[in-house]
């Protein structure tokens, strides 16, 4: 009864091995079957910023011919356009514009890939995020005001008491009758 077992297995595992990858004309090849071992975000992945460049890294080196737009897609509500690049095993999707936020969105990157020597991706790869909730305000340069504590058009003026600014300048701008009032001037 274990003989038959271990036959039964030993047919099965051979089978696999000897079967090899098929092309795009289902012609069987043997050899290495090209498959995704990693993308970036991970599947799942919550708190994605929303100007992140979508990746998928393969076992494999890729014919970089079969890795385009329509090879590789990322859907959101709607499908999101974007540049698709391929580099060292790695296929990258880089969205035209920031992702929308606190959206669920998939990638997909279909059988229509096929490594070097022709092989292809035998089932499409399938990978689902989430982005971030928040969008992080844009910075604003301060440019020359960036030294001051506090700068007004018109006046400043303290009526809460006792009051320090470390380090930094106070200033109005332009200045015409307007007054500061209320700071202790510190002495150095």
């Amino acid at each position: 009864m274990k003989a038959k077992k271990l036959f039964a297995i030993l047919a099965i595992v051979s089978g696999v091995f000897i079967a090899g990858c098929q092309k795009d004309e289902f012609v069987e090849i043997v050899g290495e079957c090209p498959i995704v071992v990693s993308t970036n975000p991970d599947q799942g992945a919550t708190n994605v910023p929303i100007n992140r460049i979508i990746s998928a890294s393969f076992n494999t080196r890729m014919n970089p011919a079969t890795i385009n737009q329509v090879s590789f897609t990322l859907h959101g509500p709607t499908q999101v356009e974007g540049v698709v690049t391929y580099a060292d095993s790695t296929a990258f999707f880089t969205p035209a514009s920031n992702l929308a936020p606190n959206t669920d969105y998939t990638a997909r990157i279909s059988t229509s890939v096929k490594e070097v020597r022709g092989n292809a991706l035998q089932a499409d790869y399938v990978w689902t995020f989430r982005t971030n909730a928040t969008v992080a305000p844009p910075l604003v340069n301060l440019n020359t005001v960036a030294q001051f504590g506090i700068i007004a058009g018109v006046g400043i003026s303290n009526n809460a008491g006792f009051s320090e600014i470390h380090d930094m300048d106070i200033g109005i701008s332009p200045g015409v009758r307007s007054s500061i009032t209320g700071f202790l001037r510190a002495l150095s």
